[in-house]
């Protein structure tokens, strides 16, 4: 099928073992309710489930599909798709997520609208396997609408990757997608990168779903140490120029509220030993950490009991509702 002429917005899409989702995926980028023309590129990466027979049927010239014959990474497949957009704009979804027919309507405009801004991105909801949906995700107040993200994106990644919307120009000075970021939070780095090209500009409005299920990064990258291995480089990375910044704020505490969620995101899989290890080197790093809300009765009862221990204690004094 021959490409569209010309594209305002370019959409990659990247698959792996996604077949009880893409249709859905595939379906919610061709029906956005919209005055700017798009492509979609799919890249499945020799998906064991064949992901791609379930959209066999579905023949449109803004869809571009692309098979690997072999397995050859995510990095490897997301570099392969950004080679080729040609849109002024372009967002990124996996193909478990879905997108409301406003995303592209309200972030192309807010692009367009506010020309300093490198990014736009909105408001998503959780969505699980069987389609129910959950708690609507935004951490970002409302105003100012344009702003810089620098030190918020530090302090707490509140923006989404199906609910973002960049400039391709700003993507191609920070690309290759790098190899450590294959399984995990690479959307945080790459948005911390954007925040030091220019300001981000928000729109108030849900535009995705995004999707949680067995078979999703958060249930993968803290069992294999990626998402610790990633936070820490990333602050490792940022932390010393935004001390630079603003030499007033403190990024010990930054550091150990990132390690007291990792911690947490142990516990809850049952891993103790790597939990308390991360309780305890947060409480080094800044001790404060301990009196903060909801912080101090999982922390010592990790420590001290286990995370299974812990959840004990917690149903016989009936605290199921502390964090």
């Amino acid at each position: 099928m021959p490409l569209l002429p010309s594209v305002d917005v370019s959409i990659l899409l990247t698959c792996y073992n996604f077949r009880p989702f893409l249709r859905a995926a595939v379906t919610s980028l061709l029906a956005q309710a919209t005055e700017f023309s798009f492509e979609i590129i799919l890249i499945d990466d020799a998906s064991p489930d064949r992901s791609l027979e379930v959209i066999a049927d579905i023949k449109d010239p803004r869809l571009q599909v692309i098979s690997h014959e072999k397995n050859t990474g995510f990095a490897v497949s997301i570099n392969e798709a950004f080679a080729l957009a040609r849109g002024e704009f372009l967002a990124r979804l996996d193909g478990d997520d879905v997108w409301l027919p406003n995303y592209l309507q309200t972030l192309v405009t807010a692009l367009k609208a506010n020309s300093s801004a490198v990014l736009a991105y909105g408001n998503i909801k959780t969505i699980d396997a069987e389609g129910r949906l959950g708690d609507c995700a935004s951490a970002r107040p409302t105003l100012p609408a344009l702003r810089d993200e620098f030190e918020n994106l530090l302090i707490c990644h509140h923006t989404c990757a199906p609910a973002m919307l960049g400039r391709l120009a700003a993507w191609r000075i920070l690309l290759p997608w790098p190899e450590r970021f294959r399984s995990g939070l690479g959307d945080w780095h790459f948005n911390v990168e954007f925040a030091k090209l220019g300001p981000f500009v928000y729109c108030d409005q849900i535009v995705a779903h995004y999707r949680v299920h067995a078979g999703g990064m958060h249930h993968a990258f803290i069992g294999d140490g990626v998402g610790e291995r990633n936070t820490r480089f990333i602050l490792d990375l940022h932390l010393p120029e935004l001390q630079r910044r603003n030499s007033a704020i403190d990024i010990s505490e930054i550091y150990a509220n990132h390690l007291l969620q990792l911690a947490g995101a142990h516990a809850y899989q049952g891993k103790a030993q790597d939990a308390r290890r991360l309780y305890i080197e947060a409480l080094r790093r800044n001790w404060r950490t301990l009196f903060k809300r909801g912080v101090s009765f999982p922390a010592f009862g990790t420590i001290i009991f286990g995370a299974k221990g812990y959840g004990a204690i917690k149903r016989m004094l009936g605290r199921g509702a502390v964090n």
